[in-house]
């Protein structure tokens, strides 16, 4: 049955990342099925930058009353949100929940409508979409969370209702044992004149660097430390230091003078950012379920050094990459040593990482191939 008959709705949270890697799929999701299915969407933040994309692209932006704003980022967490901000938020539910029936109630054909919840917050008001109308339903799972957590036990009792749910790495798919389920890694872009620009200059001095929000669970205090075990290298000009990104640790850290020369860029656009780098470190010391920078860095063939569990194993296991024990920068130092002095094996291991992109699980178009086919087969419209 023709997908042009299909309503999608859309709901989505730009009120707690304003245009993270969750976003970015659900912007390639509404860029591939744009001219196939009639889109609405539902969101928290009026401003954000993902609802200034979108625009064109969908039928109608609508949005809730109030939602769960993040109030800043600690150095261990990027989830904080004010006690009152919770409370009122409780308040207001019952709004956002008229808000949006009043919306569903307009449609006509409910039989052709298919609800997208695209985070955690969002289940919950696709599960009563659920309840109250009987529409179809996929989820979409981003995040880690434990087993042993209230947020886990919850998240798993929601997506029990649902009529598929999408994941984005066989770790994550694994710790909920869904049986309506599909793997998706998440879709990256392309980036022109990042992919090949490494396998053609002069390799010395090797580029390496950090890319991400400065947490401490992201490991940035670890590849720092491995930085002072590898500092013979950077003063020799061997090697080359850039961290990209910020965060609440991005003022102490920058503002330390190191015995060698590194660079604090904050952030910037993912073409200078890749376009400058080697080697990308990512030593998350908690487990991660599909991180964005892992994928982008073998989609632009760039050698990527992450830790040994959760998602970002997997994606070093499937399309190449090096592992490293949490918390251990005598291993990333290890590594590069070995890169910089074996300078054979670093040609080598590029073109093997670039050969290991013929899988196409990484591409925007392969998450689009297999949404259009959930639509149609999974769900049995």
């Amino acid at each position: 049955m023709s997908t042009e008959k299909i309503n999608l709705l859309i709901l989505e949270d730009s009120s707690y990342s304003n245009m993270g890697g969750g976003q970015v799929v659900t912007l390639a999701i509404i860029r591939g099925l744009c001219n196939l299915v009639k889109i609405d969407t539902y969101d928290f933040l009026r401003t954000s930058n993902f609802s200034k994309m979108i625009t064109g692209m969908v039928n109608s932006k609508n949005y809730f009353y109030f939602g769960l704003n993040r109030i800043k980022d600690s150095k261990n967490s990027s989830t904080k949100i004010s006690i009152f901000r919770n409370i009122l938020y409780l308040l207001i539910f019952p709004l956002n929940i008229i808000n949006l029936l009043f919306f569903v109630l307009k449609i006509k054909n409910k039989k052709k409508l298919i609800c997208y919840s695209a985070t955690r917050h969002t289940h919950i008001y696709a599960l009563i979409l659920k309840i109250i109308f009987r529409i179809k339903i996929v989820a979409h799972i981003h995040s880690f969370e434990p087993k042993d957590t209230l947020r886990y036990k919850l998240n798993k009792l929601i997506l029990l209702n649902f009529d598929l749910t999408i994941f984005v790495s066989n770790f994550i798919s694994k710790i909920y044992n869904l049986q309506n389920a599909i793997i998706l890694y998440n879709p990256v872009e392309d980036i022109e004149g990042t992919k090949f620009i490494n396998l053609k200059r002069n390799i010395n001095p090797i580029r390496i660097g950090f890319v991400g929000n400065f947490f401490k669970w992201k490991g940035i205090e670890v590849f720092i430390d491995s930085c002072f075990l590898f500092s013979d290298l950077i003063n020799s000009n061997q090697v080359s230091v850039n961290l990209y990104g910020n965060g609440p640790l991005f003022k102490n850290l920058s503002s330390i003078k190191y015995p060698f020369e590194i660079t604090f860029n904050g952030y910037t656009d993912n073409k200078k950012i890749y376009s400058n780098l080697d080697i990308v470190v990512a030593p998350s010391i908690d487990k991660e379920s599909c991180p964005m920078v892992v994928l982008e860095s073998i989609n632009l063939n760039k050698i990527i050094i992450t830790t040994n569990f959760g998602g970002q194993k997997e994606l070093i296991e499937t399309f190449g990459g090096f592992l490293v024990t949490p918390n251990n920068p005598n291993e990333i130092e290890f590594i590069i040593r070995n890169l910089c002095n074996d300078k054979q094996k670093y040609h080598d291991f590029k073109t093997l990482n670039l050969n290991k992109l013929s899988r196409q699980n990484l591409y925007i178009e392969n998450i689009i191939y297999h949404f259009n086919k959930l639509l149609i087969e999974k769900l049995k419209l």
